[in-house]
């Protein structure tokens, strides 16, 4: 007994958070959303009576613990309506990050309820299909019907599932999804929802919801965008309202997520690190990369919204290859920040700032950071090779840069640099130079 079977993810935009009955999935409130024909999970499901146990493959891994005992429950549901007791192996790929806020548990067990309802010899409607693939993961019912969808929530297992509203062809809506982290959530869907009842906030959001469900829905139908962008927009701030007062509280969203939130694309574009520094609560020093880091990563997201593709690596000549620094970034960050010191060129741009005896080792290159040696043509002759234990003893750390960067000429005109003493072609410390010249 097989069957395979392929569902999309889901966007809600009006948001399912929180249950009347955690078991049953029943929601606090309907929810609407659209089908994401770009992302998808295919599995595929085998019963047998001679299997000892269920299995479950996620991306070709082998799952045990918590994602096998939460497949294996289901399957139970799928059992009891086809009165077997057989066990199942089911194999399951996703073509996009699991876990990770892209609703994966939606096609996950969407795809599950098709293909392990099939491969049992079941033939459920659209409206049965739904309700079972709910009770996997609520938002689940909603990757059963196609194009717009809305859910029930109903008073009873019976009359909770999912209904569509619209084709796709409807109206031509494109969810724009940019992958910062493939790691998974911290705290999953489930177990955050289980808080949503702590949040004081949560009854006035449940008291705007079925206005808010109303207008949406007839500004879908519409195909107004600005009125359905306003709803949207609005709910996803509530649903994320009573997350962040939830006890113990839940965030999310990333810093520079609430840093951007509702700015338009014009004073987004204007945020420098600077202000992602202030706002994740004045960095230390050291740790000033990860705000320029951030400030390249919106640039980037910028130009993909924009149409323009990712944002072109930085022209220049790399000067740390182990941080793939180049000068032009070196000097854009020094102009941008108005360093003063080598030490904050590494704190800005972590140029020179690799540890470890390997951390610059590159033989084949005399002048790369970190390797002392000028070349077998440029010893003296009856010179010694210098010991490699000694070479490293000279590798640069904290405050000492590689001599390619320490030999990097800054464009001119920074007058805030070394006390503005050298106005034009100013250079960062230079390395000595044999014989002792500098």
């Amino acid at each position: 007994m097989f069957a395979s079977a392929a569902a999309h993810p889901n966007i809600a935009f009006i948001k399912y958070w929180g249950n009347r009955d955690a078991l049953l999935r029943l929601p606090l409130t309907g929810s609407i959303s659209m089908a994401l024909d770009g992302l998808e999970t295919r599995t595929s499901v085998c019963f047998d009576v001679n299997f000892q146990a269920d299995s479950f493959t996620l991306n070709g891994e082998e799952q045990q613990d918590e994602s096998l005992a939460r497949v294996s429950g289901f399957l139970d549901h799928v059992r009891e309506l086809a009165g077997s007791a057989a066990f199942a192996r089911v194999e399951s790929e996703n073509n996009f990050p699991t876990a990770a806020g892209i609703a994966s548990s939606a096609s996950a067990f969407a795809a599950l309820a098709l293909a392990g309802s099939a491969a049992i010899g079941l033939s459920l409607s659209e409206q049965e299909l739904s309700r079972l693939a709910r009770l996997g993961s609520g938002s689940a019912c909603r990757s059963i019907p196609g194009g717009f969808v809305a859910w029930l929530p109903g008073n009873e297992d019976a009359d909770s599932y999912a209904v569509s509203i619209a084709p796709p062809e409807h109206w031509q809506l494109f969810d724009l999804v940019t992958i910062l982290d493939r790691g998974h959530k911290s705290t999953g869907s489930a177990s955050g929802m289980a808080l949503a009842h702590t949040s004081p906030l949560l009854g006035q959001r449940l008291a705007e919801l079925p206005t808010r469900l109303t207008a949406c829905k007839q500004a879908l139908l519409a195909r107004d965008f600005e009125a359905f962008a306003e709803l949207v927009e609005a709910d996803s701030q509530s649903m994320h309202i009573v997350m962040q007062t939830s006890t113990p509280a839940l965030q999310y969203t990333l810093p520079l997520t609430e840093l951007i939130l509702g700015k338009p694309l014009v004073e987004a574009e204007r945020v420098t690190n600077q202000d992602i520094a202030a706002f994740l609560g004045e960095l230390p020093e050291e740790k000033m990369h990860c705000s320029v880091m951030g400030k390249e990563a919106l640039e980037s997201a910028l130009a993909n919204y924009r149409g323009a593709g990712p944002a072109p690596k930085e022209e220049g000549e790399i000067v740390c290859r182990c941080f793939g620094v180049t000068d032009a970034k070196i000097a854009r960050v020094v102009r941008e920040n108005k360093l003063t010191t080598p030490e904050q060129v590494t704190h800005y741009c972590k140029a020179g700032g690799a540890h470890g005896p390997e951390a610059h080792e590159h033989p084949e290159d005399p002048d790369h950071p970190g390797d002392d040696r000028e070349g077998d043509q440029a010893r003296p002759q009856g010179g010694r090779r210098r010991h490699r234990a000694d070479r490293r003893r000279r590798r640069p750390g904290p405050g000492r840069l590689p001599r390619r960067l320490r030999r990097l000429p800054l464009l001119g005109g920074y007058d805030h640099l070394r006390g503005g003493e050298e106005a034009q072609g100013v250079r960062l410390p230079s390395a000595p130079r044999r014989g002792g010249q500098r």
